[in-house]
């Protein structure tokens, strides 16, 4: 009880809030923006300075799952790991957290240097007040917690293609910066691609014994990463998916001062060679291609990098490109991005220092 009368449950008040939030005239980016950057925090604070159970923090959660998947029409057999993980909203885990902060509360009132208060820290009414029943902490930090939700990604089979996500992080920010750049429409099947839960004839025959091929006579299952990626009806559309990149990448370092050769074919002993690129100053020359690869299941992404560099290092090659490009130093580059817009690292690296 307080000066008000009977207190409200970490539940009630997290119930009340969502029904707001729910009716509010949002785009569902902006719910999930709202729902992380004010609405989790206050009921974060409230849990952790208050006595609660085990078994209110896993009705909180459940609260804040359905209602995600209700505003954004999400199935209900979307994985809980793509609303926590970095790869997916990152939404706090109330069982997870909790009691990690709690016990750290009680570590630091252990550690003040004025010896009233590691007395009181001592008093059964206070460690009570930070102890949670019925259940014990299993993390350290928010390190682990982070780590513990990436392994659970990469051993789920619509989220492991999201295990390099948070190697770079700000290629992500749309997912939950509530970004008003895309419709609320958009946005949702931007969701459903990126975790693979899209509709697909895979994903329908879940449970059965057998998943149906693809009827475009591919002979492969008809899975997302497939249509996407293998699929003969939708070789196009991969192209000028690619071309976009290429286009984009190209017309930015133009703008920097770099002079661009875009996709010029060279006769080598080897056969012909087609970078997408070619990037050069006057001391500088960079081949560059990008590629749009599979899911971690093909190898990581570095990999498609190591492939596009070995199949661009070419001393033939190198003389033709100083023929259009000038003597500068020579270097080839690998572009990769996964079909779920994951960025290689080194790619990032490198588009950054140019």
């Amino acid at each position: 009880y307080g000066s008000k009368g009977k207190l409200k449950t970490g539940l009630e008040l997290l119930k009340g809030m969502l029904r707001e939030l729910k009716e509010a005239p949002l785009k569902p980016q902006q719910r999930v923006f709202l729902l992380r950057t004010n609405i989790l925090p206050k009921i974060m604070y409230y849990l952790v300075n208050g006595r609660v159970h085990q078994y209110t923090l896993r009705e909180c959660d459940k609260c804040v799952r359905r209602f995600l998947r209700e505003v954004l029409h999400l199935p209900h057999d979307t994985p809980g790991v793509c609303l926590s993980c970095d790869g997916g909203l990152d939404i706090d885990c109330f069982e997870s957290l909790v009691p990690m902060y709690k016990w750290q509360k009680l570590v630091s009132l252990e550690e003040v240097p004025d010896n009233l208060v590691r007395d009181l820290s001592q008093l059964p009414a206070i460690r009570k007040r930070f102890q949670l029943k019925g259940a014990q902490t299993s993390f350290n930090n928010r390190a682990e917690y982070r780590m513990f939700w990436k392994n659970k990604l990469l051993d789920n089979l619509d989220g492991f293609g999201l295990g390099e996500a948070a190697d770079v992080p700000q290629v992500h920010s749309w997912v939950t910066d509530g970004s008003s750049l895309l419709t609320g429409e958009m946005y949702i099947k931007c969701l459903k691609i990126r975790w693979n839960v899209w509709p697909t004839a895979a994903r329908a025959s879940r449970g059965r014994r057998q998943a149906p091929l693809c009827d475009a006579g591919c002979r492969q299952i008809e899975g997302l990463g497939h249509i996407l990626q293998q699929c003969n009806r939708t070789w196009d559309k991969r192209g000028a998916r690619h071309d976009r990149i290429v286009e984009f990448v190209g017309s930015q370092v133009e703008r920097r001062g770099f002079n661009v050769i875009k996709e010029k074919s060279f006769a080598t002993p080897r056969g012909h060679r087609r970078p997408d690129l070619i990037i050069y100053n006057k001391d500088r020359v960079w081949i560059a291609d990008v590629t749009i690869c599979a899911d971690r299941g093909a190898g990581p992404m570095a990999l498609a990098r190591d492939n596009k560099i070995k199949y661009y290092t070419d001393d033939d090659l190198a003389t033709e490109v100083a023929k259009v490009a000038g003597p500068g130093a020579q270097s080839v580059v690998g572009l990769v991005w996964n079909w779920r817009g994951c960025c290689e690292k080194k790619t990032d690296e490198w588009l950054k220092k140019m």
